[in-house]
Formats: structure tokens, sequence, C-alpha cells
């Protein structure tokens, strides 16, 4: 009996460290990079800024192992918080699904919505494109127009590329090809080979510019050299014309 006794005990004890275990937290990644465990100490202290910029490292794995549940626990808190950044980021979690987010465009709407109330260009992108596909809203080509401007007229590139398509194919606004020239050459200075390949074929082409077959090919050329496929085409069969 007596050693049965001790046996059961063992087990018990065993257990019992297990479950102990059970409570404690996980046991850390791989070692942080001095510059990513200060980070995580202002994080752990309630900054919403260094929050955000923690999730976002265990995201791409910049001086941690990535990790999405930490990445979506960071920038939650960050949200939470009020950190516009921070919530436009948690909206495109819920639109993609990330880690543990299930997709939930209703929820990414929300999300949006709040960051866009501190003027959070990205935000204002992305509810432009909620409402341009009919997600989480009603669909509404006039509203999603609306947003893109918001954030074009604030320099964002990725929302002037968009207004320019928007204007080229006539959703949500008149059809214009002035404007559609215009949202895309803003975009295309600031370095989009999208952008660049579409003001190239306006030249090209001379719709919403005057024709200008030299200003095409520069355009081209610096789309194609940013490896946009579709560019190198365009510049190629301009270059077999000449000949």
């Amino acid at each position: 009996m007596s050693l049965m006794r001790k046996n059961l005990a063992a087990v018990m004890l065993a257990f019992c460290v297990a479950l102990a275990a059970c409570d404690q937290p996980e046991a850390p990644d791989a070692p942080l990079t001095p510059a990513a465990r200060a980070l995580r100490e202002q994080a752990e202290r309630g900054n919403a800024e260094a929050q955000f910029n923690l999730g976002g490292a265990y995201r791409s794995g910049t001086g941690v192992a990535p990790n999405a549940a930490q990445a979506v626990a960071w920038t939650r808190k960050s949200a939470e918080q009020g950190y516009a950044p921070a919530q436009a980021a948690l909206g495109a979690m819920y639109k993609d699904g990330f880690g543990d987010i299930r997709r939930d465009d209703a929820q990414a709407v929300v999300w949006f919505h709040r960051a866009a109330e501190h003027e959070e260009f990205a935000a204002y992108h992305q509810l432009g494109l909620m409402y341009a596909e009919g997600r989480g809203v009603a669909q509404d080509a006039a509203q999603a127009a609306d947003w893109l401007r918001r954030a074009a007229e604030s320099g964002y590139a990725p929302s002037q590329y968009q207004l320019g398509a928007m204007y080229e194919q006539g959703q949500g606004v008149t059809r214009d090809d002035i404007q559609a020239a215009h949202w895309y050459r803003k975009a295309a200075e600031q370095g989009r080979a999208d952008a660049q390949n579409k003001i190239g074929m306006m030249y090209r082409d001379g719709r919403g510019v005057t024709q200008d077959d030299a200003e095409a090919s520069a355009w081209f050329r610096k789309a194609a050299e940013q490896g946009w496929d579709e560019a190198a085409n365009n510049l190629r069969a301009m270059e077999a014309q000449v000949k």
C-alpha cells in the first residue's frame, strides 16, 4: 500500500505541475533583438503606437519570430485604444482573414470607419473598396468614389490609382479621361508601376492628354524597370513600331 500511495502521489504531483504550467504565459519566442525588446517593453506599458508596431513586427517577423496570434493580439490592443493605423490594420485582418480572425466584412467596415474618423487615409481607401465591391455594406459606386477621393486628395497613391480607374471606366463618376489621366499621373509620380503603365497608355493613345509617344515610352520604361510585365510588353511594341 505504501508503494501504491507513493506512486499515486508522484502521479498527482506531475499532474499538478502540468496543470500549473497551463496557467503560465507561453514560452518566449526566439530571442528578441534589442530594438524589439525595447518595443515590447513600451507596448507592455500601454503605448498604443508601440503596440501597433509590435503587432507589425510579429506579423513580418522583424526582430521576433513570426507569430500570427501575437500580431493580432497587439494590433487589437492598439486599435482598442483608438490608434487609427491599428484600427485600419485590424479592419484589414477582418477583411481578408488573418491568424485566428475569420473573414468578417461587417467587422472590417466597423474598424475602417473607426479609423476613418481619425482621418486615416488607408481606411478611406479600404472603405472605398468595400463600397465598390459591396462587402459589409450595400454596393454603392458613388460612395466608393467619395471615399477614394478623400484619400486621393490627401496624396494616398493607392486611392489615386483606383480613382483614376473609376474615371476611366465611369464607375460612380461620369467617365472622364482627363480626370483619369490626372489621377493616374499623381499615383505614377509616387512610383506606382501600375499607374505608370496606365499613364503611359493614356499618352500612347492620346486619351485625356495630348498624344505623345516619347512620354508614353518614358512611363512604360519606369514601370518595366519595376518588373511590370504589361508595361514591358507595351514598351517593346512601341519600339518595334519605330523600327
